[in-house]
């Protein structure tokens, strides 16, 4: 029904505000008993409509001018022009309990058994738009946090954007930290619920602790493959022409490398394959190198078997996909000489190369360099490539890299894309801190 004078919504008022005087003083009532007061003191005439549960098939009727003044979605519901030749609206996403209790919070303003159904209660609310129902619901749900609903909590104040439960949670988490942290719901929170956890974590408590060290409690809130048999083409002159090549390491020209290579393999003669070349294609940049197909081989069985496609196909390219030219320019030159250049600002990049293409000891030197001169700008990339490649040691010292420097490594926008598992870690620590 649709009010469309003053005059009706002004009656209504009347109407509701001596129903909720004459029910509030009941204790024990059933619900249809409050329905049927309400319509002895008031209502004698309003229009009855049956809300009928549909998972329980079970209904409860109320009055269509108190549901519609109660809740917008309501009154739009009962407006329709559906209900226009019917008195039953049907309810699908409420159970039958919850329903009753939503009735009864409408025509008296409170609620029975609340502790027991106060989550299903809050998103009722929030579908039919009973603010008040809702606000009593994020009230009850922040007296009784506990270590066994915080998570819960959180989960239903960011969906219902209840931001009083959602700030206190957290700074109950934040409080009860080492306890928290070890259940097993909070390892299993989704990335998004652990970035918005852990960014006020580091901001808030960490800039505490540093202006009052005496609460630092607080700052607990806070491929593989398989080798083929390259006889003929790996053997002594090729390891003559590497061990030849690695003296020139001093020189920056990477042709250079690859044209001394050359050089002592046209001086032996005795293996014309070891001289064979193949270029390496860059996809990300449209360019290629040209390399010694039989020390690649020798140096990576990846490359190896690459190449032994690449000759069955008849083809003298391989293809580098996924990797920067200048990256694939100092991979070239360690499988040269040994060595590479700026290798600070590409360790991370290098040391995912080494690992695709089993370079075994480029990813040692690059996890070594890894593990070293941490930065507020390298270190979550370094983090996120350490998961990756399972380097716990460069995981560990980036870590406490960060911890040491929360406040302004959380600042940073790539910080909020770091994964579950890193922030449950992350957290943890922090909660376990001495």
């Amino acid at each position: 029904m649709a009010f469309t004078t003053n005059e009706e919504i002004k009656k209504h008022d009347a109407d509701h505000h001596l129903c909720a005087a004459a029910l509030t003083v009941q204790d024990n009532d059933d619900l249809s008993c409050l329905v049927d007061e309400c319509a002895a003191l008031t209502l004698q005439d309003g229009e009855l409509v049956i809300l009928h549960c549909t998972s329980e098939g079970k209904a409860v009727k109320a009055h269509k001018r108190v549901l519609a003044r109660s809740s917008p979605v309501f009154a739009n519901m009962l407006n329709s022009h559906r209900m226009k030749h019917r008195n039953i609206l049907e309810i699908l996403d409420v159970a039958y309990d919850v329903l009753v209790e939503m009735i009864r919070f409408v025509y008296a303003g409170r609620v029975g058994n609340i502790d027991a159904l106060v989550g299903e209660l809050a998103t009722a609310a929030d579908i039919y738009a009973l603010n008040g129902l809702k606000i009593m619901c994020e009230e009850r749900m922040i007296e009784n946090l506990s270590l066994d609903n915080a998570i819960g909590y959180l989960h239903l104040a960011d969906r219902l954007r209840m931001d009083g439960l959602k700030g206190r949670t957290i700074e109950f988490i934040f409080r009860n930290a080492s306890e928290i942290s070890d259940k097993a719901e909070f390892k299993i929170l989704p990335d998004d619920m652990l970035c918005k956890l852990s960014i006020p974590t580091f901001i808030r408590y960490t800039s505490e602790f540093h202006a009052h060290p005496e609460t630092r409690f607080l700052l607990i809130i806070t491929h593989q493959y398989t080798s083929l048999n390259m006889s003929g083409i790996v053997n002594e002159e090729t390891k003559a022409a590497e061990q030849e090549s690695q003296e020139q390491i001093n020189d920056a020209n990477l042709s250079r490398f690859v044209d001394n290579f050359s050089t002592v393999c046209l001086a032996n003669n005795k293996n014309k394959a070891a001289g064979e070349m193949i270029h390496l294609f860059c996809a990300t940049k449209g360019k290629s190198i040209k390399v010694h197909k039989s020390l690649f081989a020798h140096k990576s069985s990846v490359f190896a078997d690459m190449f032994v496609t690449a000759k069955k196909m008849e083809q003298d390219v391989v293809v580098i996909p996924d990797t920067e030219y200048n990256v694939l320019e100092e991979m070239v030159r360690y499988v040269y000489s040994g060595k590479v250049r700026n290798i600070d600002a590409l360790a991370a990049q290098l040391a995912v190369v080494a690992d695709t293409y089993g370079l075994d000891g480029l990813k040692t030197m690059c996890e070594v360099r890894m593990s070293n001169n941490f930065s507020l700008d390298n270190v979550i990339g370094r983090l996120e490539v350490a998961e990756k490649l399972k380097m716990h040691p460069v995981m560990e010292k980036a870590m406490t890299f960060i911890v040491d420097n929360a406040v302004k490594v959380s600042a940073k926008p790539e910080f909020q894309k770091l994964s579950g598992h890193i922030l449950s870690e992350l957290f943890s620590k922090l909660a376990n801190a001495p």
